[in-house]
């Protein structure tokens, strides 16, 4: 999950290992395996709980969010497992599903708020 986070970032997982592709002998690799990271920086939590920075810095600020741990001297991050769990507790979502979101069309229901779509 986390390496998809940042792989949508345009960044690579920490921990990757990867076997040369044959066929072409080139210096390329292929991954076989993605190691989930232990712990995530500020910018790829954010990004893991699909959130902006400055919200996620609210919510800890707050204290609706994990606390980051200790890293070293200077250095702090979240561990995976708690934003995980975090995010599993959210509550779940009432709002309404969008116009396009397939219902409405031939043979299926229309949704109370959507407005009926004239075919032309």
């Amino acid at each position: 999950m986390a390496a998809a986070g940042l792989a949508s970032e345009g960044r690579q997982p920490i921990f990757m290992l990867c076997l040369p592709k044959v066929a072409a002998m080139s210096k390329e690799r292929t991954p076989i395996v993605f190691i989930k990271p232990f712990f995530l920086a500020r910018a790829d939590a954010a990004a893991f709980l699909a959130i902006g920075e400055s919200t996620f810095e609210d919510l800890v600020a707050r204290g609706e969010a994990p606390k980051p741990r200790k890293v070293s001297k200077g250095r702090t991050a979240w561990l995976v497992e708690e934003l995980e769990a975090w995010g599993r507790e959210r509550p779940l979502s009432d709002h309404l599903l969008p116009v396009n979101s397939g219902y409405g069309r031939r043979g299926a229901k229309r949704l109370p708020h959507q407005p009926q779509i004239e075919e032309q």
